[in-house]
């Protein structure tokens, strides 16, 4: 089957967020570490799988059986320095200078493949919601609330 569309290989982020933490072993045909060098590029093969349950449901590709789970004709995502992808309205935090700031992505650059920033609306006490930033994705990690930690005072019976 021949097909018009750009088809690459997912991210690990992309397989993660999909499959989850055991995502190698989850997807039809597994994806192993000798594959690594797949991830994220080009699939360079007139042959697209067919959806799982179909009779020519994977092909050879460099050697390898590959599955349409394995494969998306979505844009590259922007991964955040924690391996979250970055999306639209997801909180987040980053360092500027010596101030950890917290903010909500507004905007992700993708048309550029060299700019590699995210425009970030801050929310933080030391800015009062008034300042938008434009920083590097590898510096901003997805927030996560933390947990309070209990005093040593507090006991329970």
């Amino acid at each position: 089957m021949k097909s018009k569309k750009q088809y690459r290989f997912k991210t690990e982020a992309e397989f993660k967020a999909e499959f989850g933490e055991d995502w190698r072993w989850k997807i039809p045909y597994s994806f192993v570490e000798d594959m690594d060098h797949f991830l994220g590029t080009p699939y360079r093969n007139e042959m697209i799988p067919s959806p799982n349950g179909s009779w020519n449901a994977s092909v050879r590709y460099e050697g390898w059986t590959i599955g349409l789970d394995m494969l998306t004709t979505r844009r590259l995502p922007k991964i955040l320095a924690d391996g979250t992808i970055a999306k639209v309205g997801m909180k987040v935090l980053w360092l500027q200078s010596i101030f950890q700031h917290t903010g909500i992505i507004n905007r992700i650059y993708l048309e550029d493949k060299d700019v590699n920033n995210i425009l970030i609306a801050c929310t933080c006490g030391l800015c009062n919601g008034i300042n938008t930033w434009n920083v590097n994705i590898c510096d901003v990690k997805k927030y996560v609330k933390p947990i309070p930690v209990p005093s040593e005072e507090c006991t329970t019976q």
